[in-house]
C-alpha cells in the first residue's frame, strides 16, 4: 500500500516531536546509535541494534502501530553513499 505524502510527513513530524519531547532525554549516552521504533499514535517505543528487530517488536506489542524509526543521537537513520580520500 502506498501512503500519501501528507501521511508520511505527519508520521515523520510526529515521530520527531515524540522523540524530542519524551524520549531523547531519558536515554543514556551508551545508547547512542541504537535504533528506535516509535509508535506515533501512542508514543510507545522499542530500542535495539536493528531497525527490523525494533519495528517487529513494536508491532508485536502495539497493534496497528504507525511506526517511525530513527537512530538515537543521529540526524539520519541510515547513511548512503561513500567518502573517497585522496591519500594526500
Amino acid at each position: 500500500m502506498v501512503r500519501p505524502q501528507s501521511e508520511i510527513k505527519r508520521t515523520v513530524d510526529r515521530g520527531e516531536a515524540i522523540y524530542d519531547a519524551s524520549i531523547k532525554d531519558q536515554l543514556s549516552d551508551d545508547l547512542l546509535g541504537m535504533f528506535l521504533a516509535i509508535d506515533t499514535n501512542t508514543g510507545e517505543y522499542e530500542i535495539g541494534d536493528s531497525s527490523m528487530a525494533v519495528t517487529d517488536a513494536l508491532h508485536a506489542r502495539v497493534e496497528g502501530a504507525d511506526v517511525y524509526v530513527k537512530r538515537h543521537g543521529h540526524a539520519a537513520t541510515f547513511r548512503t553513499g561513500y567518502l573517497v580520500f585522496s591519500g594526500e
